[in-house]
């Protein structure tokens, strides 16, 4: 787990972003964790965004609200125009946390070891 940890504070590090804490707001509990990073964690490749959560707050909002604060954050502090996201083609509450971004559908695509659905923003594109 430290390693993982060193990771991440590398990434916020060289990028000035990774993963950060979903907190509860009425009690503070951390209920999950979003991120921006490089697809795969490889250098180079679009930015994704992605959150995962702890079950029993899955329905809650939590996602969607965290996942539309980091494409702001993407937009305004990265200059991101182009992200995307994952997810295990049966996990539809993820895919409607990417439709309710404005994100499409792009592809079935391998990544993370496992075949995944792709959706993504392209902010550049006109409306």
């Amino acid at each position: 787990m430290l390693e993982g940890i060193r990771r991440v504070q590398a990434r916020w590090d060289k990028y000035h972003f990774s993963w950060w804490a979903i907190r509860e707001k009425s009690s503070g509990a951390i209920v999950g964790a979003a991120c921006l990073q490089h697809l795969a964690n490889v250098e180079g490749a679009p930015l994704e965004i992605g959150w995962r959560l702890v079950p029993e707050h899955n329905g809650k909002g939590y996602a969607t609200e965290a996942a539309k604060a980091i494409v702001d954050y993407a937009v305004e502090r990265v200059g991101a125009s182009y992200l995307v996201a994952v997810a295990d083609p049966e996990n539809i509450a993820s895919q409607r946390v990417m439709k309710r971004l404005g994100m499409s559908y792009k592809a079935l695509e391998r990544h993370y070891d496992t075949e995944c659905v792709v959706y993504e923003l392209n902010m550049s594109k006109p409306a």
